[in-house]
């Protein structure tokens, strides 16, 4: 059982390596709006028909897979775990096979379905990108296989290290090659910006004990169990996708300019969730999986009050802080060429009630993940697809009364009642809730809530009263409501005598 300064040091070196991965996405971006001379539109289309299924299957097996690696450890030993490995391996490598032949032959059918504007030169480039671009496939979840090797064991470093890479890679590919190879040279630097990532994982493999061998066993119930709970997990994955259509494809009947309006304010929101919050989801995890399969209730039952209360510790003051923060937020990151002042009005009032439901939002991860390291694959189905029903059905009500607005607050509700469904499901399965530390925590919380919001209107109304006179007002205005409010926020929290027992 990892305790928990080691679980502290994995998350802050998640979230260490997710800001340099999000810094070099931003200079890449900035190499592609001004460096380069040719147009990414084909390669985009391309790469996210590539990856469209390919994530969701990559991303699902992490989470199938950690709770089998840890049962079969516990129950066998390391080699019993390396060899169900390389079984799983050889068997996707096998499917990998089958889809390339399909995909190789079926590109051109398949490019025209998902970019039917495509036409000649570009088309016929297109095409020859998909068939390059079909690796990304197998390394993907040869990685995602790789990955939920090590997190079983509380390794998570070679994974966020790979996201810098990746991003390194292309950055090189673009400053020192694609004058000379072009937009299909920029795609084989994606194939080997993805092996990059395989290859870190399959290093940190080799010295936690793994070794590769070529074995194939279609009748080990291990394979069975995993692929009947992949089978689960992608299910859940898909509806959360179909969730985070629904949004979208309401705002498309508002007027123009909807859709990326919702886009931008969704943006902010996800920054902060990939940032931050899914460090301590993906740290967390895989403990709540080994307590469950070493039979310990009561560790398991404190891992997930830890999980409720860092969540909520950290979510709360952000949500906060964009809600009250909106518009001057807004302007920082878009208004300076993506949106025009009328758009970035619009786009903050979407962002407040979008961020009412951060908190949600950071939740419902993290209770999907209690329920598999429980083995139990099915609630999480049933939470997604009411939370599916419950945003379509408030879309319906809210969006013709409240516009744009009414979509980001439909989201955040249905997140919200699915959040509190899940916890006190949880509770009534793992008595999580029968711990004083939870009520205590609620108070020292909603306290420290109120000092946060003084603290920021504090320093935001004394900042409207000279705002003609501060340069980069929205900047310096952000940047000191926040440290005001935060300061009063953690002063408040840390020193409040509430006690409580863990």
């Amino acid at each position: 059982m990892t305790n928990t300064s080691a679980m502290r040091k994995n998350i802050l070196y998640l979230i260490a390596f997710a800001v340099i991965s999000r810094f070099l996405i931003n200079i890449k971006e900035i190499i592609i709006e001004n460096g380069i001379v040719f147009r990414i539109d084909s390669y985009t289309l391309v790469l996210s028909t590539i990856m469209l299924f390919t994530k969701i299957i990559g991303d699902s097996a992490i989470l199938a897979l950690i709770p089998l690696f840890q049962e079969i450890k516990k129950k066998y030993d390391l080699d019993k775990k390396v060899e169900y490995t390389n079984n799983l391996i050889n068997i996707t490598l096998l499917i990998f096979l089958a889809v390339f032949a399909a995909g190789f032959v079926g590109a051109p059918i398949i490019i025209k379905i998902f970019g039917p504007s495509l036409e000649s030169i570009e088309l016929e480039n297109a095409v020859w990108m998909f068939r390059a671009g079909l690796p990304i496939f197998e390394l993907y979840l040869f990685k995602s296989i790789g990955g939920a090797y090590l997190q079983a064991e509380h390794g998570f470093r070679a994974g966020a290290k790979g996201g810098a890479v990746y991003e390194l890679v292309l950055i090189v590919y673009l400053i020192f090659f694609a004058r000379y190879f072009g937009l299909k040279g920029y795609m084989a630097a994606t194939v080997f910006a993805v092996l990059s990532q395989a290859y870190i994982i399959y290093i940190t493999m080799k010295k936690k004990g793994y070794k590769y061998e070529f074995r194939i066993d279609f009748k080990d119930d291990n394979i069975k169990k995993s692929f009947l709970f992949l089978l689960t997990v992608i299910i859940s994955s898909v509806i959360n996708q179909m969730n985070t259509s629904i949004g979208s494809t309401f705002a498309s009947i508002l007027s123009e300019g909807n859709v990326l309006e919702l886009k931008h304010a969704s943006e902010i929101i996800s920054l902060f969730i990939n940032l931050f919050v899914t460090a301590g989801i993906t740290v967390i995890f895989p403990v709540l999986s080994e307590s469950f399969i070493e039979n310990d209730t009561e560790m398991l039952k404190q891992r997930v009050r830890n999980g409720i209360r860092y969540l909520l510790v950290f979510t709360i003051p952000v949500a906060i802080l964009l809600m009250v923060m909106a518009e001057p937020m807004v302007k920082i990151f878009f208004e300076r060429g993506a949106l025009n002042s009328g758009a970035s009005f619009f786009t903050s009032q979407a962002l407040v009630y979008y961020a009412l439901g951060l908190p949600a939002m950071a939740m419902v991860p993290f209770i999907t993940r209690a329920y598999y390291s429980m083995k139990d694959m099915q609630t999480p189905i049933v939470l997604g697809i009411s939370m599916l029903t419950i945003n379509a059905v408030l879309n319906l009500l809210l969006v013709p009364f409240m516009g744009i607005k009414g979509v980001a607050l439909a989201s955040s509700l249905s997140t919200i009642m699915i959040a509190v469904i899940g916890v006190f499901d949880l509770d009534r399965k793992l008595g999580i809730f029968r711990n004083e530390s939870i009520k205590n925590t609620a108070i020292r919380l909603i306290i420290s809530s109120a000092a946060m919001i003084a603290g920021i209107s504090i320093i935001y109304v004394a900042a409207l009263l000279f705002k003609e006179n501060i340069p980069l007002y929205n900047i310096i205005t952000v940047g000191l409501s926040s440290i005001s409010g935060i300061l009063s926020y953690v002063l408040i929290y840390r020193n409040l005598k509430v006690e409580y027992k863990i």
